[in-house]
């Protein structure tokens, strides 16, 4: 029989959070589960990962992955949510088969997950704090300087980094992944393509770790003058406990202390940046996490910059809107080239446009298998002009 945690008054428990979950390869009945320890410093989480049975996914992320196996409860588990252990459970040797028994235990006893809430130190979240409405916090620029936009897919890793620079000159970092044993090398990066621009927002499409992991060394960095930050409304749903992040903690104090504002974009808000539109798409409420991402789509004249985050193709085929007189298309690929991430329906919207090209964001002999094959093949197919990061010799490519 499985130890019954809750009755040992001796146990010390700890948060932790559920980065993500991912089937085992040619195992459909495993799952692997990502843990961030919460009580480290929350930009140098401690990683464990847990084998645990579909038996206590959430039904919603298994049909996300399109497997067959469909449990019926609704209080699974998925990414992004909080979740207490106990501290010898992700200690031990034996941490798989604890982690899965404790889970099993709590299935048969309760019938739902012991979520955390309220754990976390620091400013509280208060809807003053942080939405102020794109439009009031970010200025329509009239167009002055008038020149082609500029997009930087930095090579970052597993994980997304991109630097957009506006017709105006004024610059925006789409998401973050700077691991402390390469930090030096990536704010190099970064200094090199803003030349002492100030950063208008860093945009962060959803709270997963890759995509903003090392925030902190930007606004801890005098030389990176950040005017706002843009964030997904599910970091700061109040309906939806588990979604509150480290990050908004973070950076509300932050931006509290040095004057900028916390954004949560509406769904279809554009930002007018002189002649650049930027058009904010905004998903929520998903169980899969990679659902929640901001999708965004700028355009300047006949150039469209798609910069989707790790979105599913089901919701790019419905979001993304070409303009008739687009004649070139940029893709960041969404989620690292998975198979969930592109779809012909999707690729299938660009089949009249002269230049097309795409940017698969991923790190070398990852252990996801990524890209995949299917979505490298649907690219080519048609007629994408691909970039694959892991496997360029400089530090990023310029669109």
């Amino acid at each position: 029989m499985a130890k019954d945690f809750h009755n040992d008054t001796n146990e010390v428990r700890k948060t932790y959070f559920i980065d993500s979950i991912t089937p085992v390869e040619n195992d459909r009945n495993f799952f692997i589960m990502r843990l961030l320890d919460q009580e480290k410093d929350v930009w140098g989480n401690r990683s464990f990962y847990e084998l645990i049975s579909y038996e206590f996914v959430h039904q919603d992320l298994i049909r996300s992955y399109n497997l067959e196996n469909i449990n019926d409860s609704t209080n699974g588990l998925y990414d992004g949510l909080f979740i207490d252990l106990p501290t010898e459970t992700l200690s031990s040797s034996l941490a798989e088969q604890r982690v899965f028994n404790y889970l099993q235990w709590v299935k048969k006893k309760t019938n739902n997950l012991p979520i955390s809430k309220g754990v976390f130190s620091g400013t509280k979240l208060k809807k003053t704090n942080w939405h102020y409405g794109i439009h009031n916090s970010l200025k329509n620029y009239n167009p002055i300087k008038n020149n082609r936009p500029e997009l930087y897919c930095v090579k970052t890793g597993q994980g997304d980094m991109s630097l957009f620079i506006s017709s105006e000159n004024h610059a925006y970092l789409i998401d973050t992944n700077i691991y402390y044993n390469i930090s030096s090398y990536r704010i190099n990066t970064l200094k090199q393509i803003l030349k002492n621009r100030p950063i208008e927002a860093l945009i962060i499409t959803h709270r997963h770790l890759d995509h903003y992991r090392g925030a902190h060394y930007l606004f801890e960095s005098p030389q990176f003058k950040i005017k706002n930050l843009i964030v997904n409304p599910s970091f700061v749903n109040k309906k939806n406990p588990v979604s509150v992040s480290n990050l908004l903690n973070l950076a509300i104090g932050y931006f509290k202390q040095n004057g900028g504002n916390i954004i949560s974009p509406k769904n279809g808000d554009c930002l007018k940046d002189g002649n650049t539109m930027m058009h904010f798409y905004v998903n929520g409420g998903h169980k899969n996490e990679n659902d929640n991402s901001l999708f965004l789509q700028i355009t300047y004249r006949d150039i469209v910059y798609y910069l989707t985050g790790d979105i599913g193709s089901r919701f790019l085929e419905k979001k993304a809107v070409l303009p008739p007189n687009t004649n070139h298309v940029v893709l960041k690929v969404s989620h690292h080239g998975s198979a969930t991430g592109t779809s012909q329906k999707f690729l299938s919207k660009f089949s009249s446009i002269a230049r097309k090209e795409a940017f698969i964001s991923f790190g070398i002999n990852n252990r996801y298998g990524l890209p995949s094959v299917n979505c490298c093949y649907l690219l080519s197919n048609n007629k994408f002009q691909i970039e694959e990061s892991a496997k360029m010799n400089s530090s990023y490519r310029k669109y």
